[in-house]
């Protein structure tokens, strides 16, 4: 799916500026850098997006504190909806 959105997001004339550093933003636009390089980048808006990580903290916590314990969906890993209902499924056939 990202090549969708990424195609979508090219005919909506956003651009995409991936592997920089972020030294500023400011009103007008944002300040990044790569390599050994620096620049301005005029902008109205600006995502910061990360990458995507599971986050175990609540499994974690909760192994041998309950009789039975499961971990769905992206916390077992980075996946789409079908993988995190399919996940759910199973556990659920498994109680």
């Amino acid at each position: 799916r990202r090549s969708e959105h990424e195609d979508r997001l090219d005919r909506l004339g956003v651009v995409l500026n991936v592997g920089v550093c972020i030294e500023a933003i400011a009103p007008d636009g944002v300040r990044i850098a790569r390599g050994s390089g620096s620049h301005r980048v005029a902008a109205d808006q600006v995502i910061v997006a990360g990458v995507p990580a599971p986050d175990t903290r609540l499994h974690d916590a909760l192994v041998g504190e309950v009789p039975e314990l499961h971990a769905v969906g992206d916390c077992t890993g980075l996946g789409l909806v079908q993988g995190a209902v399919l996940d759910g499924a199973r556990a659920a056939c498994r109680i």
